[in-house]
């Protein structure tokens, strides 16, 4: 914790003061100062230890994180057709790196299809949520001729979920 480092400190300071004014010191209280010094500065390593330490396991889950988010969310080609395309994604949380929206465009012959959506909710579960859509939109894109039939199609999909009573996708 921060309190060694702070009378450590206190203590370290006490003593320039002393010195500086010419001052000598008892042998013990120049061992009792050296201790508290060390114990400072190892109070000091070892913070920075454990935040060093806890930066690596961030760094590696977003590293994860966006590695799922680009698995997911696959770049998307710049024309398809008419159409010139172009994607970004922004987390609304700060810091979050994967989230419930999705994107997709699939160039069929039924016509170009393409789907724009966000899951309720967030986290994991809206990931998963929005990885199982993508996938059905992907396969469901090129069978249908409708749109009407391609929505009842990924609706039904999303019914058949476990939990799928809360689940809810804007598209």
């Amino acid at each position: 914790s921060r309190q060694p480092v702070t009378y450590g400190v206190i203590m370290l300071m006490a003593a320039a003061g002393a010195f500086a004014m010419g001052q000598r010191l008892p042998l013990a209280l120049v061992a009792m100062l050296t201790v508290a010094f060390a114990t400072a500065v190892s109070g000091l390593g070892a913070a920075r230890s454990q935040q060093a330490a806890t930066s690596r396991k961030l760094a590696s889950v977003t590293s994860v994180a966006e590695a799922a988010q680009r698995a997911l969310l696959r770049p998307l080609p710049e024309r398809v057709g008419p159409l010139e395309l172009r994607a970004l994604y922004l987390a609304a949380a700060a810091g979050a790196r994967v989230g419930g929206d999705l994107y997709e465009v699939a160039d069929t012959r039924h016509g170009i299809r393409l789907i724009v959506g966000d899951v309720k909710g967030k986290g994991l579960d809206a990931v998963e949520v929005a990885a199982d859509v993508l996938g059905m939109f992907r396969e469901v894109a090129h069978e249908v001729y409708t749109l009407a039939e391609m929505a009842r199609r990924l609706d039904a999909g999303l019914a058949r979920r476990p939990g799928a009573g809360e689940e809810f996708v804007t598209a």
